[in-house]
């Protein structure tokens, strides 16, 4: 699916210096490519640009300006990318996961 994150399902392009919407996550998510937890830092739905763009084998990491960590960029999507309905419901109880926690 094109366009609709902002990882390695996006054909490995690098991030460096673009704006990214944080989609939010839920614990599996935050686990997976060991990434730092966003949790309490970063915003759904927020911007941010993204400083570097680490990209591993199965997994890619960014970091954004102004914010201490690494994140996976599965967890973000490039600004102006589509989103599709399923994902945006998707993202809504993404945000709820997070909450509960």
């Amino acid at each position: 699916m094109r366009g609709v994150t902002a990882g390695a399902q996006d054909g490995q392009q690098n991030l460096t210096g673009e704006t990214v919407t944080f989609k939010g996550a839920n614990l599996n998510q935050i686990r997976f490519g060991g990434g730092d937890d966003p949790t309490g830092i970063l915003e759904a739905g927020n911007q941010y640009f993204v400083e570097s763009h680490k990209k591993g084998y199965t997994h890619n990491v960014i970091t954004i300006k102004g914010v201490t960590g690494r994140f996976n960029a599965y967890l973000f999507r490039k600004q102006g990318d589509y989103i599709p309905l399923f994902e945006t419901s998707h993202a809504v109880n993404m945000e709820r996961v997070v909450e509960a926690r």
